[in-house]
């Protein structure tokens, strides 16, 4: 199980995406509760703009959408804490694999730039590898520990009757 918010360690390319997906869904999750769309049909017209690339009909959709439902400053205070709480995970586990690389955590901080920032740290940190060997900043994930490689050693050898 991964940590999602201590920053320290490597993270894997694999267990970075995962974990960067996962939060994606629980944010659509999110989402669909936190504006708590009154039936499926409702919801498809609000999410059909953004399966198409739209994004300001969908922005307008769901402003329609929280504005029809009563108590819209609550909704939209929720929404934020939660996209705030989102944003400071995918800060953590990049900090993290940014770790894995060999360079500071700090550089997460491309995450807060405007609609390009997290876009652009997300690609970065899938397509380029992790340090081979262990760094400043720990083992190498998912390597295996040398007690483990001597004991494969041992148990390879042919025995003698």
């Amino acid at each position: 199980m991964i940590n999602l918010i201590t920053g320290r360690g490597r993270l894997s390319r694999l267990a970075y995406l995962f974990s960067v997906l996962g939060l994606g869904i629980a944010l659509v999750i999110a989402h669909r509760l936190v504006l708590d769309l009154t039936s499926f049909t409702e919801a498809g017209r609000v999410l059909n703009p953004l399966w198409q690339g739209d994004l300001q009909v969908y922005g307008k959709a769901v402003d329609v959408a929280v504005h029809n439902s009563d108590q819209h400053v609550v909704r939209y205070s929720a929404l934020a804490a939660t996209l705030v709480a989102a944003l400071l995970v995918f800060v953590s586990l990049s900090f993290r694999r940014l770790q894995d690389m060999g360079r500071p955590g700090y550089y997460a901080c491309i995450a807060l730039v405007p609609f390009v920032g997290a876009q652009a740290l997300f690609a970065v940190l899938i397509f380029l590898p992790g340090d081979p060997h262990e760094n400043r900043y720990g083992a190498r994930p998912n390597a295996r520990r040398a007690g483990d490689v001597e004991r494969e050693l041992i148990q390879s050898q042919p025995r003698h009757a």
